[in-house]
C-alpha cells in the first residue's frame, strides 16, 4: 500500500455526493431556519426616509430659469455640500432640536447623501429604527443643513 496511488474519478465523486445528499439538504434547511428565526425574532427593522434637494441659488426677480453655468457650478461644489451635511454642526443641531439621546457620530452614521449624476439634485437618506423618528430626523437635518450651508457656503 505504501507505493500505490489511488485515483478517484468523477463517477466516484458523484456517488459520494448522492449518498450524502440528504445530509446536505438537512444542513441547508437548518441554516435557513436559523437565519429566518434570527431575522424574525432578534433583528430590529430599519426604516429609511429620503428626500431630494436641489442645490443652488434661488432665482432673482429678473431671471425666469436657471442658467447652465449655475448648474455646472453646483455640480462642482456638490462634495462640499455633502461634507457640510456630514458635519457635527448639522448633527448636533438636529439632536438638540429633537432632543435625541444619541451622539453626533451615531446620528451621522445614519445619514447618507448622494449626488444625482448630471444634475444639481442631492438625495439625503436617513435610516433609523423608528419610522416616525426617521422622518423627524430627516426634517431636522434638512433644516439645519440649509442654515449651515448658507452660512458656510452661500
Amino acid at each position: 500500500m505504501d507505493g500505490e496511488q489511488m485515483y478517484i474519478g468523477y463517477k466516484d465523486i458523484f456517488r459520494i455526493i448522492n449518498k450524502r445528499i440528504y445530509l446536505f439538504i438537512i444542513i441547508v434547511i437548518i441554516i435557513l431556519a436559523i437565519a429566518l428565526l434570527y431575522r424574525i425574532l432578534w433583528q430590529e427593522p430599519i426604516y429609511e426616509t429620503r428626500v431630494s434637494l436641489i442645490i443652488g441659488s434661488t432665482l432673482s426677480d429678473d431671471q425666469s430659469q436657471f442658467q447652465i453655468q449655475d448648474i455646472n457650478t453646483v455640480k462642482d461644489s456638490m462634495r462640499t455640500y455633502i461634507m457640510i451635511l456630514k458635519t457635527n454642526a448639522v448633527a448636533v443641531g438636529a439632536i438638540d432640536k429633537l432632543g435625541l439621546n444619541v451622539s453626533a457620530n451615531e446620528l451621522k452614521n445614519h445619514i447618507e447623501a448622494l449626488p444625482q449624476p448630471q444634475t444639481s439634485f442631492m438625495e439625503i437618506k436617513v435610516k433609523w429604527h423608528n419610522s416616525d423618528q426617521a422622518f423627524q430626523i430627516l426634517e431636522a437635518v434638512i433644516e439645519i443643513f440649509i442654515i449651515e450651508a448658507t452660512r458656510i457656503y452661500p
